[in-house]
């Protein structure tokens, strides 16, 4: 009988030793999954950023490239001027050229419109706020297609080579995503 109770005994105390390991094998691996996903989210956070950070300079890039474009841009004896364009260049280019599939390399899935906001009352050649789509990838592909966009404006001169005079404008440059 005591060699019963002893087995019992020894059969409990090794079922509460298992049972033991188990929970703190358990344990261990909760804790190694807590780890796991917040160094995942970690990571994501840091990839996340870079996307936005190379956006950022993809927009930067195609923005200079339009600055650089002598189909648009204003030129007098000493060269180009830094962001101004040529009103009467932008009504040429953007009835022949805004949907030309030679841009969609140079300018990729985006939108480029260039609006004047004319604050002066003695200019009536043109209308007061006009716009002009320069680049409309929607146009060129119209299958394709994107709602949503992130937007950059940028400040810019539009100079009137008839009337020899400047207006304020700004570049809306939608790029699609």
């Amino acid at each position: 009988m005591i060699n019963f109770f002893r087995k019992m005994f020894i059969h409990k105390k090794s079922q509460l030793d298992i049972m033991q390991n188990t929970f703190a094998i358990l344990f261990m691996v909760l804790i190694l999954i807590i780890f796991i996903v917040f160094f995942a989210s970690l990571y994501m956070g840091q990839v996340s950023d870079k996307q936005a950070r190379f956006h950022d300079l993809d927009t930067k890039r195609k923005l200079n490239l339009l600055k650089s474009f002598p189909e648009l841009s204003c030129q007098n004896s000493s060269g180009q001027h830094t962001y101004c364009y040529d009103i009467v260049k932008l009504y040429v280019y953007a009835e022949s050229y805004s949907a030309h599939p030679y841009y969609v390399p140079l300018l990729g899935k985006s939108e480029i419109k260039i609006r004047k906001y004319n604050p002066s009352p003695t200019i009536k050649k043109w209308d007061d706020n006009e716009e002009w789509v320069v680049y409309d990838y929607q146009s060129a592909y119209p299958n394709e297609n994107y709602e949503e966009y992130v937007l950059t404006t940028l400040p810019i001169i539009l100079k009137d080579p008839i009337l020899d005079s400047e207006s304020f404008g700004v570049i809306e440059f939608k790029v699609f995503e």
